[in-house]
């Protein structure tokens, strides 16, 4: 009993030792994303530096009152429009790279989604940028329909342009953010599935998409269901770098998470209970 009673105290100085190490070594940025921590010297507020990025607001529901206009020009109030699961794709007409990316293989996604457009779901793609017109919001339209063929109906798909204040109101509250930056822009790249109401139910970050996380996504959001995409976990390791419009590795997030889980295994480890030890059977007459 007393050599149990020293072995678990021996475990326990041990397990506390070597945390408290673990601890010391942990990069201390262990949660949070960059940026997140910086003040302004002088009045101790938060620095307000220009983001590139998706801040997924789960639950958040889309302000009723947004204006815009159609490929043909008719006016729409897009929360009057979210009658059925949505997929909202914020893009720029003008863009030559990742929009193109975006709005392509989105098309050729949905091509082999279960869901039937126009009547189980629909999609809205919004321009952010104010100067793009009507008569581009019509061409881009015309481009995906190539791609989409007669089977997906033109109207399950309108192509949206706005002035800033309605855009700004639409891209703070789903948490997009973008950079103006020598006459174009800097801006992350995915899909937001919102539900029949105007919640916002999941995210597909990126330019790729399967066709089964586009109907999983889509089955959520008639049900209203959110939660935070694997994309969106998987991204915790990525940092995004405006410079090259890329996606990095944040080798201090990685490590730091790769130390807290090695706490807890260790924790466990070691302070788990020990078997009792089994009293050997007693020896007979005829034992040796």
């Amino acid at each position: 009993m007393r050599s149990s009673t020293k072995d678990r105290f021996r475990s326990s100085h041990w397990a506390a030792v070597s945390i408290a190490a673990l601890v010391a070594l942990a990069p201390l940025p262990l949660c949070g994303h960059p940026g997140e921590g910086h003040t302004d010297h002088d009045h101790g507020k938060p620095s307000a530096a220009p983001r590139a990025d998706i801040e997924e607001e789960l639950g958040m529901v889309i302000p009723a009152g947004l204006a815009f206009a159609d490929e043909d020009g008719k006016a729409v109030e897009l929360k009057s429009k979210l009658t059925r699961p949505t997929i909202l794709a914020l893009v720029f007409y003008g863009c030559t790279g990742e929009c193109n990316l975006v709005l392509d293989n989105l098309a050729a996604a949905l091509a082999r989604v279960p869901q039937k457009p126009g009547a189980e779901f629909q999609v809205v793609a919004v321009s952010f940028d104010e100067s793009e017109t009507q008569p581009m919001a019509r061409r881009k339209k015309d481009n995906v329909m190539n791609i989409l063929g007669p089977a997906f109906p033109r109207d399950a798909w309108p192509f949206l342009v706005g002035d800033k204040t309605n855009i700004e109101a639409l891209t703070q509250a789903i948490g997009f953010h973008f950079i103006r930056k020598d006459g174009g822009f800097v801006h992350p790249t995915g899909l937001v599935f919102i539900a029949p109401g105007g919640k916002v139910v999941r995210y597909l970050h990126g330019t790729q998409y399967l066709p089964a996380e586009i109907s999983l996504a889509l089955t959520e959001a008639e049900t209203g269901r959110t939660g935070v995409s694997a994309r969106k976990m998987l991204s915790y390791c990525f940092s995004y770098d405006p410079a090259s419009r890329r996606y990095t590795v944040n080798f201090l997030r990685i490590s730091g998470a790769a130390i807290a889980v090695g706490m807890v295994i260790l924790l466990v480890v070691l302070l788990r209970p020990r078997g009792k030890g089994k009293t050997p059977p007693a020896k007979g007459p005829g034992d040796a």
